[in-house]
């Protein structure tokens, strides 16, 4: 985009700009894409991510040893200590939940979770850390994903599965 940038601002307009334009855009254009960064760790990426809940999910990534996806893994594992255990594990079971209902199920199901991170959730608590405070330092409840607790978890969901929904 720098260069499509560049070369616009110096590009000498005849009588034909859109003939112009499509002859810059052409001379950028490329026939294939690189390769997708992830596509290698796809195998990976699913059989990690089907794991039972979230402490499984980081606990076996951490212990990756396969060369190929050892630095994404622990990148991985890395990344996600550092976020909500409670966001991540609702997060995992809305999406395998979603993989079930029709559409309009889902968006109702991620309206009700929306309302939960505003009275329960650490919504209010990543944005003290991040945005107010600034102290990047938030402290999460709960704080590990050692203390997550499933009945927590499927707390969530409770109101949205008792309205028949």
């Amino acid at each position: 985009l720098a260069d499509l940038d560049q070369r616009l601002d110096r590009l000498e307009w005849h009588d034909s700009p859109l003939k112009d334009l499509q002859g810059l855009l052409a001379s950028l254009a490329v026939q294939q894409l690189p390769d997708a960064p992830l596509a290698a760790l796809r195998p990976a990426i699913d059989h990690f991510f089907a794991l039972p809940d979230v402490p499984s999910i980081v606990e076996q990534l951490q212990q990756v040893t396969v060369a190929d996806s050892h630095d994404w893994a622990l990148t991985t594992a890395s990344l996600m200590q550092t976020r909500s255990p409670l966001a991540m594990a609702v997060t995992l079971q809305m999406l395998r939940r979603g993989r079930h209902l029709p559409l309009e199920q889902c968006f109702a199901l991620e309206l009700h979770l929306d309302r939960q991170w505003f009275a329960r959730g650490d919504l209010i608590e990543g944005v003290r850390a991040l945005l107010i405070d600034k102290d990047k330092t938030p402290r999460w409840n709960p704080p590990t994903l050692q203390a997550l607790e499933a009945d927590h978890v499927e707390s969530f969901f409770r109101d949205f599965d008792k309205n028949g929904n």
